[in-house]
């Protein structure tokens, strides 16, 4: 980490190391903040998962909540996964109980992406929540699968350099 920094401060002249420097530790401290965030998000899940399966009488739901909770990190497809699997197990107990289950599994699946992700990204990450909706929203449209996995990342990060690049000089200049 640290060579990887040094090479990438050969890049700037001598009198911007010091900001760029700045600005590359902000931004690696947000990008460590999104890890943090994206490990809670995905046990709220599988929390939530869990409780869900329990409430209707799956066995083993401890562990289809942690292999929800997981999977939640692939977009789409993680989730899909997911309920494969707990349906795969929950079959037994009949399709009405199946049928709710999918509707438990939904629920939780919209709280996560409307309202546990943004706000946990957002305090995580000194981000508002509706600029990580939109964030999550722009990315699925233009950069695919990793675009969504990363998308409070670069969120964070062109908020750093708009900040850092742009409106800090831009006070200042108008503090003097």
């Amino acid at each position: 980490k640290v060579y990887l920094k040094e090479k990438f401060l050969e890049f700037f002249p001598p009198d911007l190391k010091d900001k760029a420097e700045g600005i590359l530790t902000t931004i690696s401290n947000k990008v460590g903040k999104y890890v943090r965030a994206q490990i809670l998000s995905m046990a709220a899940v599988g929390i939530m998962v869990s409780i869900v399966l329990v409430m209707f009488g799956v066995e083993y739901s401890t562990l289809l909540g942690l292999i929800s909770g997981i999977l939640d990190i692939i977009p789409l497809l993680g989730p899909s996964i997911a309920l494969g699997v707990i349906l795969l197990v929950a079959y037994p107990l009949g399709i009405g109980k199946l049928v709710l289950i999918i509707i438990g599994f939904l629920i939780v699946q919209q709280i996560s992406n409307y309202v546990v992700r943004p706000l946990l990204f957002g305090k995580m990450m000194s981000l508002h929540p509706l600029m990580i909706f939109l964030a999550l929203f722009f990315a699925q449209q233009f950069l695919g699968f990793w675009g969504v996995i990363l998308s409070p990342a670069i969120a964070a990060t062109i908020c750093v350099l708009i900040d850092e690049l742009y409106l800090r000089p831009i006070n200042l200049k108008g503090k003097e």
